[in-house]
């Protein structure tokens, strides 16, 4: 790990949880939402003194981290959104994955907390990435009780 920032700019609810519930809300106010994203990806950019040109943000979603991209000159973002969904806290971490896929050995690693808050880390060298994984296969239903929509036979989730 080269270098480290932290930046925060308050922009309150834009991903949230009600108590007890399992689902993450927003309030779709989607331009307050890019906004409290790139500002505060912004700032955490600034605070690196060598922004690499390969990025690793958070990806809620498939559009945001393109935005991310477009803070930093001919900066690429990287992500598996598109493929993986919403993996949370893990998606700057499946960025860089694609990133050293891609070759690059210089990325800024970019967790991003709704609330808002950045931390970005420059790391430098790479790992080779294997994502091959041999498939597994269950049912619609398997499916559902892991899930917890439905209970198993024997009344547990």
């Amino acid at each position: 790990m080269r270098e480290t920032a932290t930046y925060t700019q308050e922009y309150p609810g834009t991903r949230f949880r009600q108590r007890g519930s399992d689902a993450v809300e927003t309030y779709d106010a989607t331009a307050y939402e890019r906004d409290a994203y790139t500002s505060t990806i912004d700032g955490a950019l600034a605070e690196l003194s060598d922004v690499p040109a390969a990025l690793a943000p958070t990806a809620p979603d498939g559009s945001l981290p393109g935005r991310a991209g477009r803070l930093v000159d001919g900066a690429t973002a990287y992500h598996l959104a598109d493929e993986l969904g919403d993996t949370g806290a893990a998606s700057p971490l499946f960025g860089l994955l694609a990133a050293w896929d891609a070759g690059e050995e210089t990325v800024a690693v970019l967790g991003y907390g709704a609330g808002s808050s950045v931390d970005a880390l420059v790391v430098e060298g790479s790992l080779s990435v294997d994502w091959e994984r041999p498939p597994t296969e269950i049912t619609y239903g398997e499916y559902l009780r892991k899930r917890g929509h439905v209970l198993s036979e024997g009344g547990d989730h």
